[in-house]
C-alpha cells in the first residue's frame, strides 16, 4: 500500500495546503509544515484569542504572504484541517 507523503503535513518542506490554500483568502497560516490561505474572518468571528492576534497584526495581515505568515506553534495541521472542515465543506 503507498502512502502519499504529501499529504503529510508534519514533514517536508514548507508547502501550500492541498485543500485549505483558498486564491481569495486574506490570511496565511502555517501550522507544523501546511500553509493554509483562508478567510480570518471565520477563525476571528469564532476565536477571541484569533481575533486578537489578527488585530495586533491588522495593519501587516494583508500583507503577509507565504514568505511571512502567523506561524501557530504547537498545533497540529490535522487539528486545522478538521477545524477548517467545519467553515468550508466540499
Amino acid at each position: 500500500m503507498d502512502v502519499d507523503n504529501s499529504l503529510d503535513y508534519s514533514q517536508g518542506e514548507v508547502r501550500n495546503h492541498h485543500r485549505f490554500y483558498l486564491a481569495r483568502g486574506d490570511v496565511v497560516i502555517q501550522v507544523e509544515k501546511a500553509l493554509f490561505k483562508i478567510h480570518r474572518h471565520f477563525l476571528a468571528q469564532y476565536s477571541p484569542a484569533l481575533e486578537g492576534l489578527f488585530e495586533l497584526f491588522d495593519n501587516q495581515v494583508e500583507t503577509r504572504g507565504e514568505k511571512d505568515p502567523v506561524i501557530m506553534e504547537g498545533d497540529s495541521y490535522r487539528g486545522w484541517e478538521a477545524l477548517l472542515g467545519l467553515f468550508y465543506r466540499a
